[in-house]
């Protein structure tokens, strides 16, 4: 069950719970629907309705205990004595307090969602904005995320693409990007993250962050000046100061490549160029690629390949580019 289906039965639950007539039954009938469709959303609404049956049960006590509390006929306090209108007011002041903390223990344990935000950037140019908890957030050309601003968490799904966050640091509200199966769990710090296809390359830039994945659910920290790489779940560490700029090159507008695969260079040049990029034939796919250019003009940079590669570069019409290898000499 995701994220969007469980706010959906938070929303039934409280019109059930709260609503008019009307609005009770149509929210039951659709809880009642779930319920019978999912095994999850049945677990979940269980659950849910469990914390309220806590909340009564605490609420029964405190009736037992201070029964004058429920009393329909109640005695004005100007003909009580001085100390049971003290005490009156005591009893009263720990009926409220204790119905407080129970009603806020409820609303952090459901973590409801505060704000929400879909941030995309255009091909070719990238963005810098600020996020509801005072994030910045720079996304790289042709990249996309969600944000949402929970009570106790901020979570960003990293959707394609790079971003570099700056974070806000808020005492017990952590701020955790995911991107695929990848966590990556802020402890206040500056860093950037990239998504290409299921791999996904971390660097920090200040701070500490924690990597963790399905096959290491505690992760990993890594520090300032620290890069990693993740594939298929495994954490690998990237000790080399040149593959960390490489990695957070591209806030500069800078594509920085070392000894890089030209079918790692089409994927991203891709990310800057509307019409495709294609290899002609794998052979071409295997050459490297060493240099620093501008990502500003991806059409010059596959324009240079010819001078630094043994390799041809045809920009058709309609702005496709194929690349070949050059024939033998």
């Amino acid at each position: 069950m995701d994220q969007s289906q469980r706010e959906r039965i938070d929303d039934l639950i409280v019109s059930f719970t709260f609503g008019e007539a009307e609005e009770k039954n149509s929210a039951g009938e659709e809880l009642k629907r779930l319920a019978q469709s999912s095994s999850e959303a049945q677990s979940y609404i269980i659950q849910y309705l469990s914390m309220n049956e806590v909340f009564d049960c605490y609420h029964s006590d405190l009736q037992e205990k201070y029964p004058r509390l429920t009393e329909k006929t109640v005695l004005p306090h100007h003909n009580l004595p001085n100390s049971a209108v003290l005490i009156n007011r005591q009893k009263n002041w720990l009926l409220a307090l204790s119905g407080l903390v129970l009603i806020s223990s409820l609303v952090w344990w459901k973590n409801p969602l505060i704000s929400s935000e879909n941030i995309s950037s255009p091909v070719g140019k990238q963005m810098e904005m600020t996020l509801d908890d005072g994030t910045s957030l720079q996304l790289n050309s042709n990249s996309s995320i969600n944000f949402k601003n929970r009570l106790r968490t901020r979570e960003v799904t990293l959707e394609r693409g790079d971003a570099l966050f700056s974070v806000k640091h808020i005492t017990l509200k952590p701020f955790i990007v995911a991107a695929s199966d990848v966590r990556i769990r802020d402890i206040g710090t500056r860093f950037t993250v990239s998504l290409r296809h299921e791999d996904i390359r971390v660097a920090v830039l200040e701070g500490i962050v924690n990597i963790s994945t399905p096959l290491n659910s505690s992760g990993l920290n890594f520090y300032a000046n620290n890069a990693a790489m993740v594939k298929n779940e495994n954490i690998i560490p990237v000790n080399n100061i040149d593959e960390h700029e490489q990695f957070i090159s591209w806030k500069d507008g800078i594509l920085k490549f070392n000894g890089t695969l030209l079918s790692e260079v089409i994927e991203e040049i891709q990310h800057y160029r509307k019409a495709p990029v294609l290899l002609a034939d794998k052979e071409a796919g295997k050459i490297r690629l060493t240099g620093v250019f501008s990502s500003t003009d991806p059409d010059l940079l596959l324009k240079t390949l010819p001078e630094v590669l043994p390799v041809q570069v045809k920009i058709s019409n309609n702005g496709t580019a194929k690349i070949y290898s050059a024939p033998a000499r």
